[in-house]
């Protein structure tokens, strides 16, 4: 069985529900005519997916969340929705609230932990990556705070604004031939509805290779960035 993950929303190709439901529907049909049991699930990309974009930083946040430390709702919520109806679909487990203990158990145990070690191991990585992947995942050179310079409500987010801010910066390929530097990009990311203040609020932890690219991928940031001081959360 298999369970797609179709985006929506500023950071996915698919920008509106309707072309979503459309390639969840086309991919659902294609792959269940073929003889593959699929489901698909449509999630948003409306904000930064958890808190890190990057490779080495997204590979951070990944072993984080599979030693317990849950890193943002956002993530927990993305991975268990997944995870559960995988094990629906492969009708290891009849409803939601069995699979569910069974994901709560994995993580807990540490045995999705050690998962994760051994299929990096098995795709070429270091055997002790997960007890020493400090030693491996590279540090950017400029590791600096971006500050709001409003006070409100986060209320939108170009993501792929930040996307290509980061690729900018060497994070990601315009064109096959480039090179990618894994240690930039960013992390500590603020979701939306979270208040800030002017001069006070980090909206996030920029990674760069030196300052001037720090620089010009913090303004694109801060402009992908609404923030309104006329709205209220109760």
């Amino acid at each position: 069985s298999f369970t797609a993950d179709i985006k929506v929303g500023s950071g996915a190709m698919m920008e509106t529900i309707e072309h979503a439901r459309l390639l969840a529907r086309n991919i659902v049909d294609i792959a269940n005519g073929a003889g593959l049991k699929t489901t698909a699930l449509i999630t948003g990309m409306n904000q930064v997916l958890s808190h890190s974009a990057g490779n080495a930083l997204e590979i951070r946040e990944v072993i984080e969340y599979l030693k317990g430390e849950v890193t943002t709702k956002r993530l927990d919520d993305l991975v268990k929705a997944i995870a559960t109806q995988m094990l629906i679909s492969g009708q290891l487990f009849k409803t939601a609230e069995e699979a569910g203990a069974a994901i709560d158990k994995a993580i807990s145990s540490g045995a999705s932990l050690e998962k994760f070690g051994q299929m990096i191991h098995a795709l070429g990585g270091p055997a002790d990556f997960i007890s020493q992947y400090d030693q491996y995942l590279g540090t950017a050179p400029v590791v600096k705070d971006i500050i709001v310079q409003t006070d409100g409500f986060i209320t939108q987010m170009d993501v792929h604004d930040i996307g290509m801010a980061i690729v900018d910066m060497g994070g990601g390929r315009r064109r096959p031939s480039d090179d990618v530097d894994p240690s930039v990009g960013l992390d500590h990311m603020l979701g939306i509805g979270e208040h800030v203040e002017a001069g006070k609020t980090r909206l996030c932890t920029l990674h760069a290779k030196d300052k001037i690219s720090w620089q010009t991928a913090s303004q694109t940031i801060l402009r992908a960035v609404t923030i309104d001081n006329s709205v209220s959360c109760v």
